[in-house]
């Protein structure tokens, strides 16, 4: 069977969730892919991408890292005659398309970031009471951020779990799965007893150069922010600021990238069958290509091409959701023309 430990995005605390992962293939916990949420200490300067207003004095919960399952749990099939049998639940190999949906999903989520109370992860730290959501993309955006990405690559449920940890306090455990899972408060009861057992004791301290702005009061919205993965470092050890870049067309290519991606975040439909949730791929494929820390030159022509028309659609005084959709569209279709120009381009030299 497929081991969690090959998962790309089994990284940074590697040790707690492959105990982890471990304890849920061994019990049949109904869930396939978890990641983990620490908190970061903040510095006071912000460097965080357009949009991200941090309203805690001390720290955010950043991501520190994911894992998927080799297994899932399914229930069983109608018996032949069309009767439904009596339900029980059963083991099988989680597929090749769910590993790859699943790993999307973490680097999707590395990019994210939550204040205490805000999100899932924020909501859970706050109270230290598990929360067990289901239908998770179709969640009001204030409840559930991502759930852009939990409906591109197919994440219905969600449970939050808060773990103590003796060196960082307390951290948050989020579980997901691709099925509807109706809540269990006896088996929320029996993850808080067994998880805690584990002992989370992270060899990290996660430092992201955030600051509260000048004056800020309690927030009363919790919008998502977005930015680089924090720079994971040992404990009690602090790297000093990074410095400003010195490239002022470099620093107006970052802001006019970080202004397009939370625009997209903004406009993520709810409404699938509307005009917008029928550009949801190429929305969130865009979204996608333009949080990549590094990009391949294809990749940098195309987000160049995608940034004049950006410019464009704002000086024309476009309404954010008619650039989104257009934006959308232009992607998929210069995607698209890229594909047939490299099959022509492969075809031409088959010939020579």
């Amino acid at each position: 069977l497929y081991s969690a430990s090959n998962d790309p995005n089994f990284k940074h605390a590697a040790p707690f969730l492959s105990g982890v992962a471990s304890y849920i293939e061994r019990n049949s916990i109904p869930f396939e892919h978890i990641d983990v949420w620490v908190p970061s200490y903040v510095d006071g300067n912000s460097s965080m991408g357009t949009g991200s207003k941090s309203q805690s004095g001390n720290f955010r919960l950043c991501f520190g890292g994911s894992a998927t399952m080799g297994v899932q749990i399914v229930n069983n099939e109608p018996n032949p005659d069309g009767t439904s049998q009596k339900p029980v639940l059963k083991r099988a190999p989680i597929t090749q398309e769910d590993k790859t949906n699943f790993s999307m999903f973490g680097t999707y989520s590395e990019k994210f970031s939550f204040d205490t109370g805000c999100g899932l992860p924020g909501r859970v730290f706050q109270s230290g009471v598990p929360a067990w959501e289901q239908f998770v993309s179709e969640s009001h955006p204030s409840l559930f951020e991502r759930r852009g990405g939990a409906a591109q690559f197919g994440v219905k449920s969600a449970l939050g779990i808060p773990i103590e940890s003796p060196n960082v306090g307390r951290i948050v455990l989020v579980m997901y799965s691709k099925h509807d899972r109706m809540q269990n408060s006896n088996l929320m009861e029996r993850l808080m007893n067994d998880l805690k057992l584990l002992n989370p004791a992270p060899r990290w301290k996660l430092v992201v150069d955030v600051g509260p702005a000048k004056g800020s009061k309690d927030a009363k919205n919790c919008p998502s922010s977005l930015h680089q993965p924090p720079a994971i470092q040992k404990a009690d050890t602090v790297s000093p600021p990074s410095p400003r870049s010195l490239d002022p067309v470099k620093d107006a290519r970052n802001k006019q990238i970080n202004d397009l991606i939370f625009l997209l975040g903004e406009q993520i439909p709810l409404d699938m069958n509307s005009t917008l949730g029928q550009q949801i791929h190429g929305i969130m494929s865009l979204r996608l290509v333009l949080l990549r820390p590094h990009r391949t030159p294809e990749e940098e022509a195309l987000v160049t091409t995608i940034l004049v028309l950006y410019e464009s659609y704002l000086q024309a005084g476009r309404p954010s959701h008619d650039i989104a959709c257009m934006l959308a569209r232009d992607f998929c279709f210069h995607l698209q023309h890229g594909v047939q120009q490299q099959m022509m381009m492969s075809f031409s030299q088959g010939m020579q």
